[in-house]
């Protein structure tokens, strides 16, 4: 397979490198103003990133063909929340974070891998922010949390809606009328009954998945953390994850950097964004699994494509790998 040369855009800061929370070097030197990825990061990053890009259109098809069937937990947690059905919000969430990689997949393929220094961050970000919406819905046992964590996110989708309403002095009739439905919905389940309707902060959802994605290299809180950081401009985030190189000498302690982003540290972040795609995407199987007569496994065994040779000799792979997610509790019901 053809490995292309990746472009990297330079960004230019200034840095204060004396309140600057320094990245650790191994290299014995405590001086580090020039952080560079090492050729063979760059090598292992492009490939990795063009098996994500073959991942990514697995999983985009799989997540079309997602239908629920009758007589399974999903349908059941519809059949509790049809104002918003919950497999509808976890489709859409799938579809929002595929969308979101498959944008960076275009910029970067269709500029001829030109790699910005910071642009991608947000959809990568909003791949973390939707798929872990996808998961938090679908994770818990009974139905009674996943049904209310449905109703939550339906009125607090709608609530930035009116909100929106007021700010432009608009009238929004409408969110009463969904705020009477979803106190109905949530009473009609007596475990529900008086529950707030208020979502569990982002951060404590995506705390929460953290054991679904265990092979991720950071959890997926951090992974938002980090990208959300950088996302925003957050000075400090660049220095801890991108590459620089000093341009000028310090005045006063602070100096001006050319910053400019690791492939192979892109390669990392899209691949976690896959990975938590790919169990939300077991689970919605899971959940769609007749419940008649019918056990889940404890074990789920899935397999990533089949690597060419060149590409999984230079990631140190075997040429199909295989990986075993494991799961702590069958479908609830």
């Amino acid at each position: 397979m053809h490995r292309p040369k990746p472009q990297p855009m330079v960004g230019i800061v200034r840095v204060d490198m004396v309140n600057a929370v320094q990245p650790e070097r191994d290299d014995g030197h405590d001086d580090a103003d020039d952080v560079q990825s090492p050729e063979v990061t760059e090598q292992q990053g492009v490939a990795l990133l063009q098996l994500s890009f073959q991942r990514l259109d697995t999983l985009t098809g799989r997540a079309d063909q997602a239908r629920v069937a009758p007589t399974t937990s999903l349908a059941g947690d519809d059949r509790a929340t049809p104002y918003a059905p919950l497999s509808s919000q976890v489709n859409s969430a799938i579809a929002v974070a595929t969308d979101h990689l498959m944008g960076l997949r275009v910029a970067i393929e269709d500029s001829n891998w030109k790699i910005m220094t910071f642009a991608w961050w947000t959809l990568i970000r909003s791949a973390y922010e939707s798929c872990g919406n996808a998961l938090w819905l679908m994770s818990p046992r009974q139905r009674d949390t996943r049904v209310l964590r449905s109703l939550q996110i339906t009125h607090d989708s709608r609530r930035s809606v009116n909100k929106v309403m007021l700010e432009l002095g608009r009238d929004d009739p409408g969110f009463d009328r969904m705020n009477a439905r979803m106190i109905e919905l949530r009473d009609a389940r007596p475990g529900n009954f008086g529950k707030s309707l208020k979502p569990d902060f982002l951060t404590s959802r995506l705390r929460e998945i953290s054991p679904l994605v265990p092979n991720a290299f950071e959890t997926p809180v951090a992974l938002w953390m980090l990208s959300s950081g950088m996302a925003h401009g957050n000075s400090a985030m660049f220095l801890n994850l991108l590459e620089r190189k000093r341009l000028t000498l310090p005045v006063n302690g602070t100096s001006e950097h050319r910053l400019t982003t690791s492939v192979g540290v892109l390669a990392m972040f899209y691949t976690a964004a896959l990975d938590m795609i790919e169990v939300a995407l077991e689970l919605f199987d899971e959940r769609n699994c007749p419940l008649i007569g019918q056990k889940t496994p404890t074990w789920v065994e899935w397999s990533h494509l089949a690597l060419a040779p060149e590409i999984a000799g230079l990631l140190d792979l075997p040429e199909h790998p295989v990986r075993l997610l494991r799961r702590a509790e069958s479908n609830g019901a």
